[in-house]
C-alpha cells in the first residue's frame, strides 16, 4: 500500500497541467493584492505614541524648532552648470 506522500506526488505527475494552472491561479490571485500592501518605513510610527522615547523625541522637536527634511546632493565632473542641472532634479522629483 502507498503512503500519503507517495499517492500525492503521484496524482501531481499524472496531472501536472492541474498542478501547474493551480499555482498560476494562486500566484494571479497573490499577485492581486499587491497593490493594497502599505509599507511605513518611517521610524517615529514603529514605536505606540505613548511610548517615553517618542514622547521625548516630540518634544524635544517642539522645543528646538526641529523639522523633518531632505537634503539631496549632486557632484558633476564634467562641465555642466549647476543651475541646469539642480533645475533638471527639481523637475524630476516633481
Amino acid at each position: 500500500m502507498k503512503t500519503f506522500k507517495e499517492m500525492i506526488v503521484h496524482w501531481s505527475v499524472i496531472r501536472y497541467r492541474v498542478v501547474i494552472t493551480v499555482m498560476i491561479l494562486f500566484a494571479l490571485v497573490c499577485g492581486a493584492f499587491i497593490p493594497m500592501i502599505r509599507v511605513d518605513t518611517d521610524p517615529e510610527n514603529m514605536l505606540s505614541p505613548d511610548e517615553a522615547v517618542r514622547v521625548f523625541h516630540n518634544q524635544s522637536k517642539k522645543q528646538f524648532d526641529l523639522n523633518d527634511i531632505v537634503v539631496l546632493g549632486s557632484s558633476m565632473k564634467k562641465t555642466r552648470t549647476g543651475c541646469s542641472i539642480l533645475k533638471r532634479l527639481a523637475v524630476s522629483m516633481n
